[in-house]
Parts: C-alpha cells; sequence; structure tokens
C-alpha cells in the first residue's frame, strides 16, 4: 500500500506538470493564413520577335490603338500586335485589305513609302510601296528600353508580361505576433513559361502623314522623334530605308504624346505642356512649358492656343477630367485662358476653331472654340467610346473601344456618320 501510494503520488505530481508543458506548447505555436501571388515572367523570343514583317490578309479590329493616316490609306495599331490596313478612298465604304503582323508596336509614322513601326525594343523600316506585299527594309535592335524595367534573362527574348498564380499560404507565427501581415508576392525567375508569339502629331510633312493626339512618333524634316518615359530618340532619316538612331534628348518629365506645328514641338507630359523649338530638327531646344498637377496629358495647337486635355485614372494618378486653353501668343511664357470641365478626356482633334473631345466611354464632344473665353457644346455624341481622332477639313477619322469612325462635320449642330468600321463581334 505504500508503494502504491508513492507511486500515485507520483503520477498526481507529473500529470498536471505534463499538462502544464503541453498547454504552454499548444499556446506558443499559431499559425496565421495570407494570400500568396507568385508571378511566372513571360518572353518573346527574338526569333519569333523578328521575324520579317510580311503582309498579311485582313483581320478584324480586337483592340484597337493609334491612327495614322496617309491618303488614301489608314493604319490603326492592333495594340501589341501589328498594324491594320484600311484603304479609304471611299470614306462611306472603308476595306480593310491588310494586316501586318508586328510584335509589342504601339506606334506608327510613314515617310516617303517607308513605315516606321515600333517592335518591343526594335525600330522597323518597312516599305509599303505596295500595301499588299510590303517588305522589312531593316531594323534597328534594342533601341528602345525593354517593355518593363527589369528583365530577369535578356537570353530568352523579350520579357512583356507576367502570368501570375494566388494561392493561400498558412505558417508558424510567434503567438505574441500574430497580428494579419501583408499578403506575399514572389517573382519566380527560375520557372519561366516558354517563348511565345506576342498577345494579343500633327502636321503632314515631306511625303508623312498625319497622326492622332496621341502619337509618340512624329516625323519632323528628315528625322524620326519617339518618345520614351523621359527621353526623345531622334533617329536620322536622310536614308529612308535604313534609319539611324542619332541622339537622344531628356527631358526630365514623365512624357507622354508630341505633337509638331509651325517650328515646334509640344510635348504632352504628366505635369504639364513642354515647348521645343525644332527649326532644327536634328537639334530641338527647350522653350518654355505650362505645369499643372499629375494627370494624362494630350495636346493640340492652332494659331496661338493650345488646348490641353487633362485626364486622372489608374497611371494618371489623381488629376483633373479637364480642357485647359493656353495662351501661347508670347511662346516663352505660356499662359492659361480658361479651363473647363471634361468627363474623362483622351484625345482630342482642331480645326477651324471645331474642337473635337473623345471622352473616352463617355462619347465624344465637338466644341466650337471660336471664343475660348465661352466655349460651347455643339455636339454630344454618347453611343459611342472614343480614343483619339484626325482631322480632315470637313472629314473627321475617330478611333475607339468600338471601332474606327469617319464623320462629315460639314454641318457641327448635325454630324453626319460616313461610315463604321466595328470591332470583331459589336
Amino acid at each position: 500500500m505504500k508503494t502504491n501510494a508513492y507511486i500515485n503520488g507520483k503520477i498526481f505530481l507529473i500529470v498536471p506538470v505534463i499538462l502544464f508543458l503541453l498547454y504552454s506548447c499548444t499556446q506558443d505555436k499559431c499559425e496565421i493564413t495570407r494570400k500568396k501571388t507568385t508571378y511566372f515572367p513571360r518572353f518573346l523570343s527574338w526569333d519569333s520577335l523578328r521575324k520579317p514583317v510580311i503582309s498579311n490578309p485582313p483581320m478584324g479590329l480586337k483592340n484597337p490603338g493609334k491612327i495614322y493616316y496617309l491618303p488614301p490609306y489608314i493604319y490603326i495599331n492592333e495594340q501589341l500586335t501589328g498594324i491594320h490596313v484600311v484603304d479609304n478612298q471611299d470614306p462611306t465604304n472603308p476595306k480593310l485589305i491588310a494586316f501586318y503582323k508586328i510584335p509589342g508596336n504601339v506606334d506608327i509614322a510613314i515617310k516617303s513609302n517607308i513605315l516606321y513601326a515600333d517592335s518591343y525594343v526594335d525600330l522597323v523600316a518597312i516599305d509599303i510601296s505596295d500595301p499588299l506585299n510590303v517588305k522589312e527594309k531593316s531594323r534597328l535592335k534594342k533601341v528602345f528600353p525593354e517593355p518593363y524595367s527589369y528583365n530577369p534573362d535578356t537570353s530568352k527574348g523579350v520579357f512583356f508580361e507576367y502570368d501570375t498564380k494566388e494561392e493561400l499560404v498558412t505558417e508558424p507565427v510567434d503567438c505574441d505576433n500574430a497580428s494579419p501581415k501583408q499578403n506575399l508576392y514572389e517573382y519566380s525567375y527560375g520557372n519561366v513559361v516558354k517563348s511565345a508569339e506576342s498577345s494579343p502629331g500633327g502636321s503632314t510633312q515631306n511625303n508623312s502623314g498625319k497622326a492622332g493626339s496621341m502619337a509618340k512618333f512624329s516625323i519632323i524634316g528628315n528625322y524620326l522623334y519617339g518618345l520614351n518615359n523621359r527621353d526623345i530618340w531622334l533617329f536620322n532619316l536622310n536614308n529612308s530605308s535604313l534609319p539611324q538612331l542619332e541622339s537622344r534628348l531628356t527631358v526630365n518629365r514623365t512624357a507622354e504624346t508630341l505633337f509638331p506645328y509651325m517650328n515646334y514641338l509640344f510635348i504632352g507630359t504628366t505635369s504639364g505642356m513642354m515647348v521645343y523649338d525644332i527649326s532644327s530638327p536634328g537639334n530641338p531646344s527647350f522653350v518654355s512649358q505650362f505645369n499643372h498637377i499629375l494627370s494624362c496629358d494630350p495636346v493640340v495647337v492652332e494659331g496661338n492656343l493650345a488646348y490641353v486635355t487633362q485626364r486622372n485614372g489608374s497611371t494618371c494618378r489623381n488629376g483633373q477630367n479637364q480642357l485647359d486653353i493656353i495662351d501661347l501668343s508670347d511662346i516663352q511664357n505660356p499662359v492659361l485662358k480658361k479651363s473647363y470641365t471634361m468627363l474623362n478626356p483622351y484625345g482630342l482633334g482642331i480645326s477651324d476653331s471645331l474642337l473635337f473631345v473623345c471622352e473616352g466611354d463617355y462619347g465624344l464632344k465637338v466644341l466650337n472654340v471660336k471664343n475660348p473665353m465661352s466655349v460651347t457644346i455643339m455636339k454630344f455624341i454618347t453611343d459611342m467610346k472614343t480614343y483619339d481622332v484626325i482631322p480632315l477639313g470637313n472629314n473627321w477619322i475617330i478611333i475607339g473601344k468600338d471601332g474606327l469612325y469617319q464623320y462629315d462635320a460639314s454641318d457641327p449642330f448635325n454630324l453626319k456618320l460616313l461610315s463604321k468600321v466595328p470591332v470583331s463581334g459589336s
């Protein structure tokens, strides 16, 4: 009995200690669950990027971007994919006649039957004398920066986007610090997706065409200006088939659009309008600037007035949605004349005091700006989605998410729709 009592006593002493230790261990071990996003870079192989550009059968518009006009053709960028060619000899019956596959293409400019197009990091020169049988004449390789600031492995090709994988992960944490943590983000450079095919200014000069206000390419004299973030790239076109990168001009702002007018180049930036003297096209020189708060900012000019739209949005910060009219009487000191509230303006075009403003998903506004202090709305079309516009006398070419439009504006109060080339399926 004595022995049993001793043993029982030990048991009664040991059990609470074990329970206490188990309790303590349990309390010290906490877990937390959070979302983990892994990014897998996708590449376009160099061979795929640099397949010679040829004429392909026409395809429908899917994700149209910028437009360019050189009679009798309209060239429409299919974003990051290539260029549609539209025969516009009859504006009431435009016809898609060809498609040039150019991976990574966003901008277009043409001089003397040579079309210049960006292709991610390359600049391609294409002979379009016969639009149904084009020939790539030359290619400047790696003249533009990578689409993203960091390419994890240039040997695999052009890094153009990420695939993502999301999952919930549970991990142990110190119970004293078990408050929710930030989600996890991981860049998985080792597990690379295989190379793939790419995902889906104003004045006419020297046999060049006409671009919309959202353009980042412009031909001035014998130079192609190409805008890239804070730099203007100047390509010498003395031999139009063999453009040569001659110089690069840093503008120290996030520049977005180019618009040449007379002897000046007007640059729309996220923080204002900049003016450069281009009387010597190979040596542009800074003249002046007009500042505003951060927003997206294309510009067009007529006479002594500049028309600038400001837009807010994901890449445009929290700027104003408005139209600014700027007095250029003293080109070295641009002065705001008046501002007008807009909805969400993108590109714009001006001709004989008639201003077209693309209001994105809201439609198209036609404004009488003859008196800049008292601008009036002549027409507001709300059943279309607009991005940019090119004025051609009474004929106006408009591009948007839902297709290509052409209007007869001889009577601004009663615009006449000449034609529409819709996006596929609309």
